[in-house]
């Protein structure tokens, strides 16, 4: 599942200057080759070998999936290890057999409470000091490649005025279980019945101006945050548009995000609506009206448009 191209990558750890990419002899050492299709690391072991019983420690950087996965079984093998060395036909060279590497089973990352209004919302991790306070770590989340599920955790919407006609500013209050790059987009939809034309128009992202591109349609609107977000930590952003000349119910809103370059996996959740408190203000949502997260059912699949966008 990871997503790094393939290519050398940089080895650390004590054990690190031992091996290199290529057999050539002029290859750097602290290398390694990593084949994007096979998933495999190479390691070429220096001039140097590899005494018996020799304990092996080093790390390397590869890049998550976009979706949530369970930890791959990763193996070890290792061929070319008698006199003829890398000049040897395949299949006459002493090897290694296969072997799957022993995972740490214990060590969990950290994280908040346990429980409690988390079982609403399984595999949701987050930041110790997060101000959304639920998650279901485990035993076995620091496997190799094991990727978190991207939810949102917690969603609300408030609304200025109800007057028909009137300017109105739509404020969003959400906290996401993974965190948000800038490169991230929001995508909030099911808004219909405005008279605001599709377009570029102004929000704002916790106190910082954005552009999102809006969708008269559908009532959708997509953006990016303004800066990096923390997992679990509660956000506000909010735009104006302009109410339906005529009365009308309050239509069901969603919200979903990417968060990488590949298709979104992240569940739409249904928001949450708040009663404005004036008609003449902007209040933001307050903290007993947007806690109650709503779980992910069929009735949350309100299609968001396309976009050539990505992270």
């Amino acid at each position: 599942g990871a997503l790094s191209a393939s290519g050398q990558l940089n080895l650390t750890g004590t054990s690190s200057a031992l091996f290199k990419a290529e057999y050539c002899s002029l290859a750097q050492s602290s290398r390694g080759a990593w084949d994007h299709v096979a998933k495999k690391l190479t390691l070429v072991v220096g001039k140097h070998g590899l005494a018996a019983g020799t304990d092996v420690v080093l790390s390397f950087v590869l890049k998550n999936a976009c979706c949530e996965q369970a930890a791959p079984a990763v193996c070890l093998w290792a061929s070319r290890i008698s006199a003829c060395g890398s000049q040897c036909a395949e299949g006459h060279c002493i090897v290694i057999q296969r072997q799957v590497f022993d995972r740490d089973y214990l060590s969990i990352p950290t994280s908040g409470e346990i429980g409690g209004s988390g079982d609403l919302y399984p595999g949701v991790r987050y930041s110790p000091n997060a101000s959304v306070t639920w998650g279901d770590v485990a035993p076995g989340d620091l496997y190799p490649l094991r990727v978190y599920g991207s939810r949102v955790i917690r969603f609300s919407a408030a609304q200025s005025s109800w007057n028909p006609s009137a300017d109105n500013t739509i404020s969003i209050t959400f906290a996401t279980s993974v965190p948000l790059l800038t490169s991230s987009r929001l995508i909030f939809a099911g808004l219909t019945g405005t008279q605001t034309v599709s377009g570029t128009i102004n929000a704002t992202f916790h106190g910082s101006s954005v552009e999102g591109e809006w969708h008269k349609g559908n009532g959708s609107l997509v953006l990016s945050p303004s800066v990096p977000t923390v997992a679990g930590t509660v956000y506000v952003f909010s735009f104006m548009v302009k109410n339906s000349y005529e009365n009308q119910e309050a239509p069901t809103l969603s919200l979903t995000f990417d968060t990488c370059s590949c298709a979104s996996c992240t569940p739409w959740v249904n928001l949450t609506t708040v009663a404005p408190t004036s008609s003449s203000s902007t209040p933001a949502p307050t903290s007993s009206s947007s806690t109650t997260p709503v779980p992910t059912s069929s009735s949350s699949t309100t299609q968001a448009p396309t976009s050539s966008s990505s992270t």
